[in-house]
Formats: C-alpha cells, sequence, structure tokens
C-alpha cells in the first residue's frame, strides 16, 4: 500500500503585497520543515505540493520545495484564489496512478492568516499524530475510505487534514467554486459518513466530549485541554515532539482542568464546574460564577440549587431534564435524548452535596453527571 502526501499552500495572488507575501512565504517554509522532519515522513512514496502564488515567486517555490524533498505538483499550480480547489484537484488526477486502497494525505497551510501558538498547535497536533499512527493500519478494512483525528458524522474531518483512499477521491467531484467552505465538505460520503477516528480511546478519554459521537466546531475549538495543549505543542520543534509527548501532555493539562468538564447550552453557552463554581459561559467568553449558596430537595425527583446572583438551577429527574431560573425566563440546558443522564442512583449521586466539588457537570458519552472519588 503505497502513501502519497500532499500540502495545499495558499500564498497569494497577483497585487498582494510583497512583505503580506514574504510573511506567508516564511510561514509555509517553516511548516514544510516541520514536515520533513516528522517522524513518518519517510515512509511516504511521494510528496507534493500545489501552491496558489504570484508568477514570480514561483521559481524560489519550486527551488526552495526541492531542497526539501518536496515535488511541485505543477499542473494546478496557480496564481488566483481558487480557495483549496489546486489540493483537491490534484489529489484527484493523481489517484489515476494509484491502486484503490493506496492511501494519499492532506495537508494545508493552516494558520498562514491566522497566526498564532494555537493555529500552529494544531497544525503540528495534526501532522505528528496522523503521520505515525497505530490505528491507521485499520484503514484497510473496506468499510473505511477515509481517517484523520477529528471525524464528523457527516463524512469530514475538522481541521481538513485527512487519510483518504485513491479510490474514493478518484470518484469525486472536484469543481473550481467560489465559497471556501466547499472544500471542508468534499469528501462527504452518503454510503459511508463517518471516517475512522485515530486518537485512541485512552486520548480520547482525557480530551473528554471527543467520546460523543458527535460534537461541534464550537466544542472542539473551545475545548480548555486541547486549547492548552496546542499552545505548548506551538512552541516545541520536531525533536520534542511525538505521540507519547503530546499524550503525557495531554494527561497532565486534563489533571489541571479536572472540574472543567462542560455542558453545552442550546444557545451556545456551556455550564462547567469549576473550583466549586457553578459557571455559565457566554458564546465570546465572558464568565458569569454560579456560587453556590444552598442546595434543596423539592420531591424525590428534583433538586434545586440557590446560587449567589439569585439565580436557580433546577435537576428534574422524573423529566430527566436540566433547567437553570433566569430571573425573568427559564433556560433550557439539557435533556435525556439517546444518553443516560441520570443513570446513577440518587443518593449515590448526592452524597457528598455538603462539598460540592463531587458534583461535576460533565460532557462525556454516557453521561452528563461524574462523580470524582
Amino acid at each position: 500500500m503505497k502513501k502519497t502526501f500532499f500540502y495545499f499552500a495558499y500564498i497569494g495572488v497577483e497585487g498582494d503585497s510583497a512583505s503580506d507575501l514574504m510573511e506567508r512565504l516564511n510561514y509555509i517554509f517553516d511548516q514544510l520543515r516541520f514536515i520533513k522532519n516528522t517522524e513518518g515522513f519517510e515512509e511516504f512514496n511521494n510528496k507534493f505540493i500545489v501552491y496558489t502564488a504570484p508568477k514570480y515567486l514561483w521559481e524560489l517555490i519550486d527551488v526552495y520545495s526541492s531542497e526539501l524533498s518536496f515535488g511541485v505538483y505543477k499542473k494546478y499550480c496557480g496564481n488566483k484564489n481558487l480557495f483549496e480547489y489546486p489540493g483537491f484537484i490534484s489529489m484527484k488526477d493523481y489517484s489515476s496512478l494509484l491502486d484503490d486502497d493506496d492511501l494519499i494525505f492532506y495537508s494545508h497551510s493552516k494558520g498562514v492568516f491566522n497566526k498564532g501558538l494555537i493555529q500552529t498547535g494544531i497544525f503540528k497536533f495534526n501532522i505528528v499524530l496522523n503521520f505515525k499512527n497505530k490505528l491507521l493500519n485499520q484503514l484497510s478494512d473496506v468499510y473505511f475510505n477515509k481517517a484523520g483525528l477529528f471525524p464528523t458524522v457527516s463524512g469530514t474531518f475538522w481541521y481538513n487534514f485527512f487519510w483518504i483512499k485513491a479510490k474514493f477521491i478518484s470518484k469525486l467531484d472536484v469543481d473550481v467554486n467560489n465559497n471556501r467552505y466547499k472544500f471542508e465538505q468534499l469528501i462527504k460520503d452518503k454510503k459511508n459518513s463517518t471516517g475512522l477516528s485515530l486518537l485512541d480511546e485512552d486520548f480520547r478519554k482525557n480530551i473528554g466530549f471527543l467520546n460523543q459521537n458527535e460534537f461541534s466546531s464550537h466544542e472542539l475549538n473551545q475545548n480548555d485541554v486541547l486549547r492548552e495543549l496546542y499552545k505548548q505543542i506551538g512552541t516545541k520543534s520536531n525533536e520534542d515532539i511525538n505521540y507519547d509527548l503530546i499524550y503525557s501532555m495531554t494527561s497532565e493539562i486534563n489533571k489541571k482542568y479536572k472540574f472543567s468538564n462542560f455542558l453545552f447550552v442550546s444557545d451556545g453557552r456551556r455550564v462547567f464546574f469549576f473550583d466549586g463554581r457553578l459557571v455559565l459561559k457566554e458564546k465570546k467568553s465572558s464568565e458569569r460564577g454560579l456560587q453556590i449558596v444552598r442546595c434543596e430537595f423539592k420531591s424525590v425527583n428534583e433538586i434545586v440549587f440557590y446560587v449567589f446572583s439569585g439565580r436557580k438551577l433546577y435537576l428534574n429527574f422524573e423529566n430527566e431534564k436540566i433547567f437553570l431560573d433566569d430571573k425573568s425566563k427559564t433556560v433550557f440546558l439539557a435533556e435525556k435524548g439517546n444518553s443516560n443522564l441520570f443513570s446513577m442512583k440518587f443518593n449515590q449521586m448526592f452524597l457528598s452535596l455538603d462539598d460540592p466539588e463531587y458534583l461535576v457537570l460533565s460532557n462525556d458519552k454516557n453521561e452528563i453527571f461524574t462523580i470524582i472519588e
């Protein structure tokens, strides 16, 4: 089974300022150097870069790419902004030279317009954990056509880093489109909607919500463990990063955020328990602490937390729902759905209410409430 690497680089178009172009070019060359020095790079049979850049930069890009052991897939390089079309059409074109089950890995110049430690960390995280991954051999299963770190139920991958079988991409319709998000949805597959996840179970547990069948980009981007992990990875070089190190870092960060597992509210906010507080976090990251004043057992099926702000949080077992009374209105938080939210025995669950750190609002796969022993 052959492996082929594709990297799409958006550098700019004719008319962009020279300073902007050189800044992007240096950023992309840094990414290419990181890719080249990542364990597993040598296992690719061919490595290609496809780019969008002004013509006067083409020779420079070609020469430097060659020095870094990348071939240039010249057929679809250009100087007009076609979003990620050049990368996808190049993979489709090249797939005709491969066997059906040969693998192509797609990556791109993540963060070139939004530079920072988190963006750099996301890029390095996706490269390192995709290149040398013990779960990748499961892609030989006929059921799977694609794999990556963050699969969605629609068959795509968050951040658009993924492995894909040559046969699958050869059958995709790849056309120019002025909607850049089209290329984040291009690999959808109605017959096999979900791709193979390359994060193992222990890793997913450390992140928490990734054990769910579905999660949103908001959950992914606002996850405290991942954001801290990306920041730390963003500062490290190839020599310092490997799968085992990233796993141990994630485990340590997870301990730091032990009490910050969260539950998303339907309007985009989230509720989580941290340092003795129930906290309602707004979309724009402003936080309002709900300091618990006392709790009251209203009935066998309902408990009310009274908080310092005057709000009341209702936990109703009979209807299996959670409500937050915001004085003037009641905000619906969660209901049972497909998961077993209230499966724990009543007395066990609230055995230590006088010491509220034992109650954690969690967003794990099978429960909302987790007891920390």
